[in-house]
């Protein structure tokens, strides 16, 4: 039972074209297989995942195809195309489909990928600066590798109630000799974001910022950072544009948020510098600054995956 896999991100109008056209395909060659091979075992399941919601599938897809665009498609853990391609294809038994005829016929007649395909993500710990990173829920496996890569402390900003909480990650943490904090965000309002932002600058660095999928905890990164540009005067004003711009270079689609982020950045510097003062690098003027450099960069591609 072979496997096609479809990269997405929710409301994307070519993802779903791609996802119809691809389901009509299963269909024709299921057909073709009764017909010519009665009797034959034979099925491709499809299978959609959300990189808008899971910033470690959104970071593998961009290893493996090298763009940030969605849609893309695998059949079992071959890649077989993205959007460009598969709006050139006649979605129909008679066009499309003979184009993808033979390895269709294929994929039905293999095995289900093994290991399963994508693999379980590791969360990625994004570097924005020299002391500021984010990433979406670590393992506990993750967590006790943390002090290796440098991590002075840890902030999770998950509500106790969610899903990707985990009550050991405190006691994980500190018996590896690692500062940990809860800050709960429950909504992204301007009030709730510069409390989160206050706490952020009391942590020691470099410190970890986490929630389930990266999103807010990137949100959050990025908006300290740019208040450490500030303080620095390594800027005058930064738009929300190029913090979206940022965003998207680490592989996050933050513009559902960009009232809230303009509105925060609104009253940015915070008055008070605990985070320039808790830099442990010797420039912290080459620290904030790094954020700009980094974002811009696409800094997907200097990003660690957390042993």
């Amino acid at each position: 039972m072979g496997q096609v896999t479809i990269f997405e991100k929710e409301d994307c109008v070519y993802c779903k074209r791609v996802l119809a056209m691809l389901e009509k395909f299963r269909g024709c060659v299921l057909q073709e297989i009764a017909d010519t091979r009665p009797g034959t075992p034979a099925e491709i399941t499809i299978k959609t995942v959300d990189c808008g919601k899971e910033t470690a599938y959104a970071a593998f897809c961009v290893r493996r195809t090298g763009t940030f665009t969605v849609p893309h498609v695998f059949f079992n853990e071959e890649y077989v195309g993205d959007a460009t391609k598969f709006m050139k294809l006649d979605a129909t038994c008679e066009g499309g489909y003979n184009v993808l005829r033979h390895q269709l016929l294929e994929l039905a007649l293999k095995p289900s990928p093994t290991p399963a395909f994508p693999p379980p993500p590791d969360a990625s710990l994004m570097k924005v600066t020299d002391g500021l990173a984010f990433s979406a829920q670590p393992t506990a496996r993750q967590l006790e590798a943390l002090k290796s890569f440098g991590v002075a402390s840890v902030l999770n900003i998950l509500r106790p109630d969610a899903g990707a909480y985990s009550p050991k990650e405190e006691p994980i943490c500190t018996s590896s000799g690692i500062a940990y904090a809860e800050f709960p965000i429950y909504a992204l309002t301007e009030p709730s974001l510069l409390k989160a932002l206050e706490k952020l600058s009391e942590m020691s660095r470099p410190v970890l910022v986490h929630d389930d999928v990266g999103l807010r905890a990137g949100m959050l990164v990025l908006l300290a950072a740019a208040n450490e540009m500030l303080l620095a005067n390594a800027a005058q004003s930064i738009p929300a544009v190029t913090l979206l711009k940022w965003a998207k270079g680490l592989g996050l689609d933050l513009e559902p948020h960009a009232t809230v982020i303009q509105t925060v950045l609104a009253q940015l510097p915070l008055s008070q510098a605990k985070s320039l003062q808790n830099e442990t690098t010797s420039a912290s003027s080459s620290t904030t600054t790094a954020a700009a450099a980094a974002a811009a960069a696409a800094a997907m591609g200097t990003s660690q995956s957390i042993a």
